[in-house]
């Protein structure tokens, strides 16, 4: 079984990571919203576990620290609003213990080890439009992005290769969707 805990069906409830934001107004006109937003996450959640080899972690075990600006604006249609922002999130590094894969064909292994682990860092963007008719219908369509960048690993007393292996586990990734919204 090489030194995994048994599958089994669970039941549990653990708090996840705890996040702490602040929102800031830096400009309010008739014509334009100019606003920050600020985000804190500390890894208050249970983390990966090497050992279950289905692990539902609530948290990924390091901490964040984020910030966003948003703007907004009306459009000379009555009703018809704009907005848009951007993000920028930077993980920690830190130390995460994990099992070492053999080869591409074979990601079980029974070698782990406490590794410095650095997760990409994660940027995002985003616009839309919002219209309220007079009489209290809403309607609006958005785009967003984002990248998260690959996930790094120090090597440790295992060959080079097979941390290069555990970081095609969590390349880079791309996120594009789309948002139609209606309310009255």
């Amino acid at each position: 079984n090489l030194g995994y805990r048994p599958v089994r069906s669970r039941h549990f409830t653990h708090i996840g990571d705890m996040k702490w934001v602040a929102k800031y107004r830096w400009k309010e006109t008739d014509y334009f919203n100019l606003a920050a937003k600020g985000e804190l996450t500390l890894p208050s959640g249970k983390g990966p576990d090497a050992d279950e080899i289905v692990d539902v972690p609530t948290g990924d075990g390091q901490t964040d620290l984020g910030a966003t600006l948003i703007a907004d604006g009306p459009l000379p249609i009555n009703g018809l609003r704009w907005n848009a922002f951007g993000s920028f999130t930077y993980q920690s590094p830190g130390r995460i213990e994990r099992r070492l894969p053999t080869s591409e064909q074979d990601i079980l292994s029974a070698d782990k080890e406490s590794l410095r682990r650095k997760p990409g860092n994660m940027m995002g963007s985003g616009a839309g439009l919002s219209y309220e008719a007079p009489f209290g219908l809403s309607v609006g369509a958005g785009y967003a992005y984002q990248y998260l960048g690959p996930t790094h690993y120090e090597d440790g007393r295992f060959e080079s290769f097979r941390y290069r292996l555990l970081e095609k586990e969590l390349p880079s990734q791309e996120l594009h969707s789309f948002s139609l919204s209606a309310g009255y």
